[in-house]
Formats: structure tokens, sequence, C-alpha cells
């Protein structure tokens, strides 16, 4: 029996159930064991009923994207001619190693991966889908062969095998990590997956999710085809250094995971007009130079906290952290949004929507704080975003809620825009003078902020449907799951 966590969109003290899925490859048959919590007003036959319609989604996630995605070789080929960029089409042959590294990288993957097929074989109810499963109905190896044979171009199912992967490791690791320090609790059977696993995942899953943006906010073919240039343009350097990066353990980790969190962060990069290859060579260069001197920056300033003493004077944990965002108030976020802020000055209309920007400005601040504090703490580095705040909702309890929306529900939903033009009015009311730089010192501020807006606080306790919750990116804000 595999343990896995599957996110529960209610509002009640507690949102998450433990379920088992017992397989019986003889007869494709699957049990759900529902373990639901006594605070949970949600029956275990409700329960139930909404994992099988999780993992219905798993195979029936075909029409939004596959149309567009699954030519994306030959759109982006065309895109090569017109602009000359011979790197273009390779580029995509790259992604694709990627995805299948990360699809037959860990045997705990493997396992979770076969059990996916074989229910999402056994729920769907789309003749297509369900022949295009029946490759996987062998065992092993030979399993994982066909899947990357025959998925190799239906970026469809990768999407939605990866998020569901994502989703479920994430929360199998901090069960695991929860029991084994918890010696009142009896440890359960699961399975561990390795940091940098999970950071390669989640940089594919990212690649991944753009292209399915790029659906999203595209209405012609001519704004198609840009979009698809301003995500290979962004991804350009990304999947450079993870690829060179790949033999270097910690680096290769730390790359991935800033890049994936770069990329889900800032909505430019399906937000953009046409421009000419002279603009777009420029961009690219204006991007390139900002990174490099943010990396100069950080390792300027590695290099001067190595040759200083460690704090131990007893100051706060916010003094501290306010010394250094004083210190070092650009991340890497900032620097790709500043090379954005250029072409704003020079004319061109890539611009953010206020609601767009504080949602950047929130995340970004909110993954600054978990980073910090992270620092200093083993266990907290490898714990999800979603429990790290949860388990600071007394210290921030607004911002807690406001999680729930800000980093989960999709931008384009009701209650996503609700919040967020709410929060760009309450901004600008509270900041008239433009003096608050939304850095993490003003976290504090922000919360109460927040707990103060009573239209904001109603929209947090009273949304206007469930599809503006996904089922599984409460266990990871990084993730945009698929809307169920």
């Amino acid at each position: 029996m595999y343990y896995l966590f599957c996110s529960w969109r209610s509002f009640c003290l507690c949102r998450i159930f433990a379920f088992g899925i017992t397989q019986e490859f003889a007869q494709y048959s699957v049990v759900l064991d529902v373990i639901p919590c006594s605070k949970c007003r949600y029956s275990a036959d409700e329960v139930s009923d909404k994992i099988r319609a999780i993992l219905r989604e798993c195979g029936l996630f075909l029409d939004r994207i596959v149309a567009v995605v699954s030519d994306g070789t030959v759109l982006m080929q065309k895109v090569a001619e017109s602009l000359q960029k011979p790197w273009i089409p390779s580029l995509t042959h790259r992604i694709n190693l990627i995805l299948n590294e990360v699809l037959t990288k860990a045997d705990g993957m493997r396992t979770l991966l076969k059990t996916l097929i074989f229910n999402a074989k056994l729920i769907s109810t789309d003749l297509e889908l369900q022949k295009s499963f029946e490759d996987f109905q062998g065992a092993g190896t030979s399993t994982l062969f066909n899947l990357q044979k025959d998925l190799s171009s239906r970026w469809d199912i990768k999407l939605n095998l990866l998020r569901l992967m994502k989703a479920n490791f994430d929360a199998v690791n901090h069960l695991a990590r929860s029991s084994e320090n918890n010696s009142r609790k009896p440890a359960r059977q699961v399975q561990h997956l390795n940091v940098g696993d999970l950071h390669l995942m989640n940089f594919a899953v990212g690649i991944l999710t753009l292209f399915e943006q790029v659906t999203k906010h595209t209405s012609s073919a001519t704004e198609t085809v840009a979009s698809y240039i301003a995500v290979i343009v962004s991804l350009k350097l990304a999947v450079d250094k993870m690829s060179q990066g790949t033999q270097s353990d910690k680096a290769a980790e730390e790359f991935a995971k800033c890049a994936s969190d770069e990329l889900y962060s800032n909505p430019l990069y399906c937000r953009t007009n046409v421009l000419s290859e002279e603009k777009w060579t420029s961009l690219l260069t204006r991007i390139e130079a900002a990174v490099v001197s943010n990396e100069a920056r950080k390792e300027s300033a590695n290099s001067s906290a190595a040759a200083e003493e460690p704090d131990v004077d007893g100051k706060s944990e916010m003094e501290s952290l306010k010394k250094e965002t004083d210190e070092h108030p650009n991340n890497s976020l900032d620097c790709f949004l500043q090379s954005f802020s250029i072409y704003e000055a020079d004319g061109m209309s890539m611009t953010m929507t206020s609601e767009e920007r504080i949602r950047c400005q929130v995340k970004s601040e909110m993954e600054r704080y978990w980073n910090y504090v992270a620092k200093a703490n083993k266990e907290i580095r490898n714990m999800p975003l979603a429990f790290f705040w949860e388990e600071h909702r007394k210290e921030f309890p607004a911002l807690a809620d406001f999680a729930r929306i800000a980093c989960a529900a999709p931008l384009g939903s009701v209650d996503c825009q609700r919040v967020f033009s709410s929060l760009a009015k309450l901004f600008k009311e509270k900041n008239r003078n433009g003096a608050l730089d939304m850095t993490v010192r003003n976290l504090v501020l922000v919360n109460q902020w927040l707990a103060e807006d009573v239209l904001i606080d109603y929209i947090l306790e009273n949304p206007t449907s469930d599809e503006s919750f996904p089922c599984a990116s409460d266990f990871d804000w990084n993730t945009q799951d698929f809307d169920v």
C-alpha cells in the first residue's frame, strides 16, 4: 500500500487527508482507504469521491493544451526560421531530455508513476486516452521504456503526472520527517525522495506550466508565437545552466529551485508583444547581464559573510532580516523584473497589472522570509512552503489565509481577481507617498493590513466557488495545479 496525501479544498481546521492506494495489477482495481480528520465536516464517502475525481482529472486533461502544445516543435521551428535562432529547436529537445530524466529518475517515482498510470486507465472514460495507456500494461523497466516512447509528444499527460507526483511526494516526505521527529506517532510506510530529485521535477513542472499558460493568455496565432518566444528566451539561460550543472549536486539543486521559483513568479513570460529580432537579442543580453550581476553580488555577499563572525548577540530574527534586506535589497526575481522595466521605459507595453505586481511582490517576500529562516534550520529547508506558513499561522495569521489564494488560486479565477483588486486598492490607500518598499521587514505591517481589511477578509472566508482553489497546490505554492 502506498500512502499518499491529497489536499481537500474545504475551510475546516484540517484540509488534508491521508489515503492509501492498493493496486492489483491483474484486475486493475483501486481501493481508497480514506482517513478523514475528526475536525472535518465531510464524510469518508465524500472524500473518496473527490479523490477519484482528482485522479480522473489526471486522465481527462486533453482538450485544453494538446491542440497547441502537441505541435510545439513545429511552431518553434517556424519561430526559429523567422528569427534565425538555431538554438530554439535544440532547446525543445533538451527540455524533453530533462523531462525524461525526471520521469525515470528515482525508484519511488517509478512506483508512483505506474500507480497513477493504472489508475488513470481504470477510471478514464476517454477512449483515446484508454488506448494510449494500453502499452503500459507491462511491469518493471519495460513499462518505463514504453512510457518514454509514447509520451514523448504527449505534453498533456506528462504535465498531469508530474503535477500529481510532485504534490504527493512533497506531502509524503513531510509526513515521513514529521513521523521520525515525533515519537508519539508511529512511522508511516512512506518513500523518501532525494531533495535534488524534487528540485529537478519542480523545474520540469515549471517548464510545462509555462507552456500551458501560453494557451490561456493568447488569443491569436501571432500572440501565441510571440509568447512562445518569450518563454523560450527566458528559459534559455535556465536550461543551459541546468544542463551544465546536473553533475554538481548542490549547485544544480539550488539553481533548479531558484529557476523554477522565478518562472512561476513572473507572469511577464506569457504577457508580451511581438518584438523584432534586434529587440529580442537586446532583451536577452540585458537579462543575461542582470543574472551575471546578481550572481556576482551574491558571491560578494557570501565572501563577506564568511569573513564575519556569526551574529549571536541576541538580536531578534526580524531585526537580523531587516539588516540583510537593507544591505541586499534585490533578489534574482528583481533582476529579471528590472530587465523588463527597461523596456517599459522605452515605450514597450510589457507591463504587469497592479494585481499581478502585488501578487509577485507579496509571494516573493513570503518566499524570501522562508529562505531566511531555512538557512539556520535544515528541516525547514526541506519543508514545502505550504506547511511552513501553516506552522507560522500564529505569527502571520492573515498572511497564512491570504496565501491560500495568493499562491494557490489561478490568477484568472474570480476570487483571485477580487482579492488582488482589493489588495491593490489597499496598498494604494496605505502607501500614498510611495515610500513603502515591499520587503520582508514589512511582512508584519502587511499582515496587519490584511487583518484589518474587511473586504479582503470577507473574500478569504467566503469564496465564490471551490474552483478557485486547486486541489494539490496547497502542498507547494510554486505549483499551479490543474483545476478540478
